[in-house]
């Protein structure tokens, strides 16, 4: 039954992860990422990747202080980016059990950096290497539903990417030659 309720979380974090790397708006790109965080928490809990989950538990929190700054249009301060890196190696060393549990905190420190850019295109670059620690620790940890949904994500990063950033770009480019 766990099982299933956390390919089912996963499956929602998916469907959010496909619309969420094609938002210009970074406020939108916090909510977006908010909710799919919660639902890929719920899924480790589901499947017993406790430091996964308060990995996503403490980056739900950095999305609501994120958002509270993007909102009131203000830079995040650099002493925040460390405190959230901060938190993150804590939770992650007080449940340290596995090796690949190193692969949560690289994620989560992925995160810090893409959630500190102000510029979408600079986050979904970023998010990249977010993604990538994650599905290793996916597989390591036998979440195979976040597994999938994190491939999902990084192919649809790279779409994004090529949509929003690099073809924008080019026909900028074209428009000024003319």
């Amino acid at each position: 039954m766990n099982e299933t309720l956390s390919y089912a979380a996963s499956f929602l974090a998916m469907i959010i992860g496909f619309i969420e790397p094609f938002n210009k708006k970074m406020t939108v790109v916090l909510i977006f990422s908010f909710v799919a965080n919660l639902l890929v928490g719920i899924s480790y809990i589901l499947v017993g990747g406790v430091s996964g989950a308060l990995v996503c538990l403490v980056a739900g929190i950095q999305l609501l202080i994120n958002f509270i700054f993007t909102v009131r249009e203000k830079k995040i301060p650099v002493w925040l980016i460390f405190a959230y890196s901060a938190a993150y190696c804590i939770v992650n060393i007080s449940t340290f059990v596995n090796w690949y549990d190193i692969f949560s905190l690289c994620a989560a420190l992925g995160f810090v950096f893409s959630m500190a850019q102000s510029n979408p295109k600079y986050y979904r670059l970023l998010l990249i290497t977010n993604m990538g620690s994650w599905l290793i620790y996916d597989i390591f940890a036998h979440a195979y539903g976040n597994m999938i949904m994190h491939i999902s994500s990084v192919i649809t990063i790279v779409v994004a990417i090529y949509v929003r950033d690099m073809r924008c770009k080019n026909k900028q480019v074209n428009e000024e030659r003319i």
